[in-house]
């Protein structure tokens, strides 16, 4: 099983890598048969350590919404949008413009969300351009990311 550190030096790779501002994994931290409890436990690229007073439960904040829908979301403009401001406090605190969330699967089931942010710039236009899922889900890092999920 691959410790907290080992997933810290893989989501600084794939921020040098992918050319982002922020590369972050929010999991469930809670208890066994508790509510769930969604924290960022691991973040590269961080402003601060705000983040980590970020608690989310499932359906709110980015991370909560994948998590609920297992599916991918991205979003561009979210610091001229106040709404969004509030709805996604890693975007708040980071001072993430752009972002696109990612579900860890595990057996089908979300296990964790990847985040990847821009503070500037824009996905599609800029050459920081972010790579499709497919290409993300055949990289190292990603798939080492996975694993450290799967192993908690």
């Amino acid at each position: 099983m691959l410790k907290q550190r080992e997933l810290q030096v893989f989501l600084d790779q794939m921020r040098v890598a992918m050319q982002v501002d922020f590369v972050g994994v929010a999991q469930n931290v809670a208890l066994s048969g508790m509510p769930k409890d969604i924290r960022w436990v691991a973040v590269s690229g961080n402003l601060g350590e705000d983040y980590q007073t970020i608690r989310l439960r499932i359906g709110h904040g980015i991370a909560g919404l994948v998590w609920r829908t297992g599916r991918t979301i991205c979003e561009n403009n979210i610091q001229s949008q106040p709404g969004r401001l509030i709805d996604y406090p890693i975007a708040r605190v980071e001072k993430l413009d752009q972002v696109i969330a990612y579900p860890l699967l595990i057996h089908q089931q979300v296990k964790a969300v990847l985040l990847i942010g821009n503070r500037t710039g824009n996905f599609e236009t800029s050459n920081r351009s972010l790579p499709y899922m497919g290409q993300l889900e055949q990289s190292i890092e990603y798939n080492e990311v996975k694993k450290w999920v799967a192993g908690r």
